[in-house]
């Protein structure tokens, strides 16, 4: 009652669960989670086994999957994905599922949870919620506990997720899905230690105070469109988006037997937001009776980073007294694109045999500002502005490749070459 599909396979021989959530199956990490097989919130496996209830499945399948690409093409390009299909039973794809839940305790502490589900033929669809500040961390909060990490503070998470899929004729098939939350996690922690040595003891006291907020959010898409027997389109995509300041001081003094030795006063404030988005395509069209296909893929990603550091420290010793303070403040911008993009002819030769012919046309740039101050006792002050730094890089390889390809084996002879300019660029100079 009330168990979720992790709970139902930790008790199936031959896979395993670890203390994060991660999954094992016959001695492999498993890196895809399916419903039905069908995509379920993209491709963290945890957010299937952790929220869908166990009473909705009724087999487990464990297989390695090929690519989408090698499905259609007919030709085993020896990608193998080990997955975990979850077959729902016949009355959970009838209409509407969940459950709701919520409760409040003592000194304020309070937890609520939604899940529901709908599952049919034709569409998928799932709604999570959640909030709580008692350390259960959102969907897509990387920070959740992990083996040997201990999770300190009080966190308070606000979260929401959305799944959908929809089926049409055939294989064709659309899906989306986002992830997102809002953490805070507040931290007041006091460590106090005595070393006991032959000449006397040794003692320090310190105190922490650290507020964090973050608002991670991924989302997820894909199409898979079979035009017809002899045209196919697939597309993938994802975009994680984030922000993390932090707010800490730390305060320690440290001394011998009664006597004060040293205090440490340190002051941290940071930023952070960060960019990712990646994606992936390809189009195969089949002609000559399927013998030859024409294929066309790309790859792009964009990522972008920017970071902001303000560090303080004072230190201050007695007998004699004397006070040193440091001073750092740190401002950085990165960012980074590229675009693959590669068009190819295969031809069937025999029944294993295979010869093909592309180009590989690639484009990346990468680029980094920085500004920064640094002050040391309040006498030398470095102020900079780093001059930008940026590469920009542009590649051609043609390739001939012969391959043999059969159910136990796979043999691959390729020839390539390679142009490449490479350009960097130092304060608008190259």
């Amino acid at each position: 009652s009330n168990a979720v599909v992790e709970d139902l396979l930790k008790k199936i021989p031959g896979i395993e669960v670890d203390e994060a959530g991660n999954l094992r199956a016959l001695g492999e990490d498993v890196t895809n989670v399916r419903v039905d097989g069908k995509e379920f919130f993209g491709k963290d496996p945890k957010v299937a086994t952790k929220n869908l209830p166990a009473e909705a499945v009724n087999k487990v399948q464990v297989y390695d999957r090929k690519s989408d690409l090698a499905e259609f093409t007919g030709v085993d390009d020896g990608v193998r994905e080990r997955t975990i299909n979850l077959m729902l039973n016949e009355d959970h794809k009838r209409g509407y599922f969940g459950n709701v839940s919520a409760g409040y305790g003592t000194q304020n502490r309070y937890g609520a949870e939604a899940r529901i589900y709908r599952f049919s033929e034709k569409l998928q669809s799932a709604i999570l919620g959640m909030a709580n500040n008692i350390n259960n961390f959102g969907y897509s909060e990387k920070n959740e506990k992990q083996w040997g990490n201990q999770v300190k503070g009080e966190n308070s998470s606000l979260a929401g997720g959305l799944n959908l899929s929809y089926n049409t004729r055939g294989t064709n098939r659309y899906f989306m899905s986002y992830l997102g939350s809002s953490n805070k996690k507040e931290l007041e922690e006091t460590i106090s230690t005595n070393n006991f040595l032959q000449e006397g003891n040794y003692y320090q006291q310190s105190l922490v105070q650290e507020e964090e907020r973050s608002t991670p959010h991924m989302v997820n898409f894909g199409i898979r469109h079979k035009f017809n027997e002899k045209h196919n389109l697939i597309l993938d995509g994802d975009l994680r988006i984030s922000t993390i300041d932090v707010n800490s001081t730390h305060l320690a003094n440290s001394g011998f037997e009664d006597s004060l030795v040293n205090t440490l006063s340190n002051i941290t404030d940071s930023e952070s937001g960060l960019v990712d988005f990646s994606s992936s395509g390809s189009y195969v069209a089949k002609f000559n009776q399927d013998k030859t296909q024409f294929q066309l893929q790309a790859d792009g990603y964009y990522f972008k980073d920017n970071s902001l550091l303000n560090w303080q420290d004072s230190i201050t010793l007695y007998g004699p007294d004397s006070l040193s303070l440091y001073v750092q403040f740190r401002d950085d911008k990165n960012d980074r694109a590229g675009l693959t993009v590669s068009p190819g002819v295969l031809h069937r030769i025999t029944q294993f045999w295979y010869v093909a012919t592309g180009l590989e046309l690639g484009s990346y740039t990468q680029s980094l500002k920085r500004q920064q101050q640094i002050e040391r006792e309040g006498l030398v002050t470095l102020d900079t502005v780093f001059p930008s730094f940026s590469t920009h890089q542009l590649s051609m390889g043609p390739t001939l490749s012969l391959t043999r390809n059969s159910k136990l084996s796979q043999i691959e002879f390729t020839l390539k070459g390679i142009w490449n300019q490479f350009d960097k660029v130092l304060a608008g100079s190259s």
